[in-house]
């Protein structure tokens, strides 16, 4: 599946930048494994009482703060190499939120190497429901 963010088409299914500037990631099997049992079951309430709408706008605004702070970095394949078909740590988001504004403050604070990896995560959580 691929998505479109601030232009650029972005491959949400297979993060690593190519040589080309395309950002990528791997789809994990279990979406929920990026977040630790605390923290999902805290997004899950958040999610579960949020307006659909809210959670789509939370979602695009992450994925283009993640592809705007990208586009501010050079292209470099040979230091992105390791990260290819690589997939997030498991457990990599561990904040316990109360709301749908704490859900985007913590997701701003994930590690850009990994922050689409998380929304993507996130917005298939959503997806599930």
């Amino acid at each position: 599946m691929s998505k479109v963010v601030k232009g650029r088409a972005c491959d949400l299914e297979v993060m690593w930048r190519g040589d080309d500037g395309r950002f990528h990631t791997v789809a994990l099997p279990d979406p929920g494994e990026v977040f630790t049992e605390p923290a999902l079951a805290a997004i899950e309430q958040v999610l579960a009482q949020a307006k659909s709408e809210d959670i789509a706008e939370l979602v695009e605004r992450r994925e283009l703060a993640v592809v705007e702070y990208w586009d501010d970095q050079p292209v470099d394949g040979e230091a992105e190499a390791p990260f290819v078909d690589s997939t997030p740590p498991i457990g990599l988001f561990d904040r316990v939120v109360g709301s749908l504004s704490e859900l985007e403050a913590a997701l701003a604070e994930v590690d850009p190497r990994w922050g689409l990896d998380v929304v993507t995560a996130l917005d298939d959580l959503v997806e599930a429901d």
